[in-house]
């Protein structure tokens, strides 16, 4: 979305503002589309559909270079969203993009967790990019596991019109 490109540092200043729905996580090559559509409502009756960050407080950051020029930057806000923004350098110019979806822990989203259990952000990149370069890793999936399984997935779908203009 051009807006979360043109406009980054505003987005992430007003995250708080944006509301987000489930978006189902099922991978469409593995499963048909009657199926994944019958996980997103079995998802949307197991947790409030609906969510807003409640604060543009970040307790965690990870950077992960994947190139001189590519990197991404992992977020981890107050009440456990994982957000992500691309940087990208062409040009001698920086692109910097705010991804219009959010990632939260079941066991977090339902406020189930065990405040015992430190949720480490560097831990959960690792793990994403050990997934990638190999989906037989199991090092995301147990760690995942801590926390209530695999990340749910939201999608923006609503910014609050009583953001104060300036």
């Amino acid at each position: 979305m051009i807006f979360f490109k043109n406009n980054w540092l505003w987005t992430l200043f007003n995250i708080d503002k944006f509301e987000y729905v489930l978006f189902d996580i099922s991978d469409q090559f593995i499963n048909q589309r009657d199926q994944a559509s019958i996980n997103s409502q079995k998802d949307s009756l197991n947790y409030n559909a609906f969510k807003k960050i409640k604060s543009n407080h970040m307790q965690q950051v990870v950077l992960e270079q994947k190139d001189e020029d590519n990197h991404k930057m992992y977020l981890l806000s107050t009440d456990w969203n994982i957000l992500t923004i691309d940087i990208n350098k062409k040009e001698e110019k920086f692109i910097v993009e705010i991804n219009t979806y959010i990632h939260i822990h079941p066991d977090f989203y339902k406020n189930l967790f065990d405040p015992f259990l430190h949720f480490d952000l560097k831990k959960y990149v690792k793990g994403e990019i050990l997934h990638l370069k190999s989906a037989k890793d199991q090092t995301h999936t147990k760690y995942n596991e801590q926390f209530g399984g695999k990340p749910l997935r939201l999608v923006m779908i609503n910014i609050d019109n009583e953001i104060e203009k300036l």
